[in-house]
C-alpha cells in the first residue's frame, strides 16, 4: 500500500461516512482470509460507495477482499496480499419481485433465508442450495459458484442468474437478477440403507426408470456400512405420492431397507448435505466425475481413513471430508490422478490456511487458462482484487 491504514481510513470515511470503515482489532479478527488479517474493514453502504471504496484503493495500490456473509472464505488459494476487506452486508435490499415473470432483482449482500423469506409470501423461491444460507449473501453465493443438490432438477448459479462468478477476482457483485420457481405442492425424501454394491444397483436401476427426483445422495461415515442413498423428490401431491411407492419397490429389489422421513427428519438431512461442503476444521475434497464413473471411483477411495463421503449422484460431485493434517493433504494427488483417469477433476474445496500452502488448491489448469489471464488484466491489471485466490493463482 502506498498509504498506512490510518491515511486510507481516513480517505474512506471522508467519502463514505465514518460508520463504513473500521481499524478495530475485534472486527479485523473476524474478517481473516486463511489466517491473515486485513488492515481494515470497509462496508459501504450503496453502489455509489462501492465504486468510491475501490477507487480510492486503486489509488492507494492496497488489495481489496470481497466478503459477503463469509460462509465461503474457505475456498480458494490464500492471497498473496490482504489490505481492505470490503463487505458488502449493508446492501441488502430487494430493488425490484416480478412475481408474474419469476425474477427478481436484488443487492448483493442480503441473506439467502431473508430473501427466501420475501418471495414466500408470493408462493416462490429461489432454487439455490447453499451452505449455511441464513448467513450465506446472494453475491457471495454466485461469486462463489455454490450450488447444491437440487442443482440437477432446477439447474446451476449460472442458469439461474444473469452473469458468472469469478470468486471476486475481477469486480464486485453489486446487484443480480435471478430467476426464480413457484414453491413445490409436496416434498418428501425417501432414505434406502445397505451395502455399497446394493446401493450401486438401486442408484442404477433409479437413473434407469422413470422417476424424476429432485436429489440423490450417497453417503456413508468413514467408509463403514451400511450406506445411504436418500431421494428427494418435489412437485404435484400424486407425482411425490408414485415415487415414494416406486422407490420402496427399487428399495426392495435391491436388497435394501427404505423409511420414509419425517418433515423434521428431512429438514435435518438436507441440512447436512447442503452444509457439508464447507465444515468448519475440516479439509474438503470436491471431484467431479461423469455419474457412470462415481461408483468405481468411490469403491477404489473407500478405504481411506476417517473420511466421510457425500456424493450428489445426480450432478456427479463427490465430496470427502476428512481431518485437516498433512497426512489428509497429501492424498490430493492420488486423488487428482484417480479423477483424471476417470475423465474428472479434483479440487481442495475447503481447508485451514497452513494446508493450502505450497498447493493449487483448484487442481490441474483448465484448457482456456491463457483467456481467463488475459481477462483479468483487462479488468484488474494491477492485481488487487483478491489477489492469488482463483485458478492458477489469478
Amino acid at each position: 500500500m502506498k498509504l498506512t491504514p490510518d491515511q486510507l481510513a481516513q480517505r474512506l470515511a471522508a467519502e463514505l461516512g465514518l460508520d463504513a470503515v473500521s481499524l478495530d482489532a475485534d472486527r479485523l479478527a473476524t474478517h481473516k482470509i486463511d489466517d491473515k488479517q486485513p488492515v481494515l474493514v470497509c462496508t459501504p453502504g450503496t453502489r455509489d460507495q462501492v465504486s468510491a471504496a475501490l477507487r480510492l484503493c486503486a489509488d492507494a495500490a492496497a488489495s481489496v477482499i470481497p466478503w459477503g456473509g463469509g460462509t465461503a472464505m474457505a475456498l480458494g488459494n490464500p492471497p498473496r496480499r490482504v489490505d481492505v476487506v470490503l463487505n458488502t452486508g449493508r446492501l441488502n435490499g430487494v430493488i425490484e419481485h416480478d412475481h408474474a415473470n419469476l425474477t427478481v432483482t436484488v443487492e448483493s449482500g442480503i441473506s439467502l433465508t431473508a430473501l427466501q423469506q420475501r418471495l414466500a409470501d408470493q408462493r416462490q423461491f429461489g432454487p439455490f442450495d447453499p451452505p449455511f444460507p441464513e448467513r450465506s449473501s446472494v453475491g457471495g453465493i454466485v461469486a462463489a459458484n455454490l450450488n447444491g443438490p437440487r442443482r440437477g432438477c432446477y439447474g446451476s448459479v449460472r442458469d439461474l442468474v444473469i452473469g458468472i462468478g469469478s470468486l471476486g477476482t475481477l469486480g464486485i457483485i453489486t446487484e443480480l437478477t435471478l430467476r426464480l420457481v413457484p414453491l413445490p405442492e409436496s416434498v418428501s425424501t425417501v432414505v434406502a440403507a445397505g451395502t455399497f454394491s446394493q446401493a450401486e444397483q438401486f442408484i442404477r436401476e433409479l437413473f434407469r426408470s422413470r422417476l424424476l427426483p429432485t436429489a440423490v445422495i450417497l453417503s456413508n461415515e468413514r467408509a463403514h456400512e451400511p450406506w445411504s442413498v436418500a431421494i428427494r423428490s418435489e412437485g404435484f401431491e400424486e407425482s411425490v405420492a408414485r415415487c415414494r411407492r416406486d422407490l420402496d419397490t427399487l428399495a426392495v429389489q435391491a436388497g435394501m431397507s427404505a423409511q420414509l422421513l419425517s418433515a423434521g427428519e428431512h429438514e435435518e438431512l438436507w441440512r447436512a448435505v447442503r452444509d457439508f461442503p464447507l465444515q468448519d476444521k475440516r479439509l474438503i475434497y470436491r471431484i467431479t466425475l461423469p455419474r457412470a464413473e462415481i461408483c468405481d471411483f468411490l469403491h477404489r477411495a473407500q478405504n481411506w481413513p476417517d473420511t466421510e463421503t457425500t456424493t450428489d449422484n445426480v450432478n456427479g460431485t463427490i465430496w470427502l471430508a476428512c481431518a485437516p493434517t498433512k497426512a489428509s493433504v497429501q492424498r490430493f494427488s492420488d486423488l487428482a490422478t484417480l479423477a483424471r483417469a476417470r475423465r474428472g477433476h479434483a479440487m481442495i474445496f475447503a481447508a485451514p490456511g497452513d494446508l493450502k500452502q505450497g498447493f493449487e488448491v483448484w487442481g490441474d489448469s483448465p484448457p482456456a487458462f491463457s483467456l481467463m489471464r488475459d481477462v483479468k488484466h483487462q479488468f484488474d491489471p494491477r492485481g488487487l482484487l483478491n489477489p492469488g485466490r482463483f485458478v492458477g493463482s489469478l
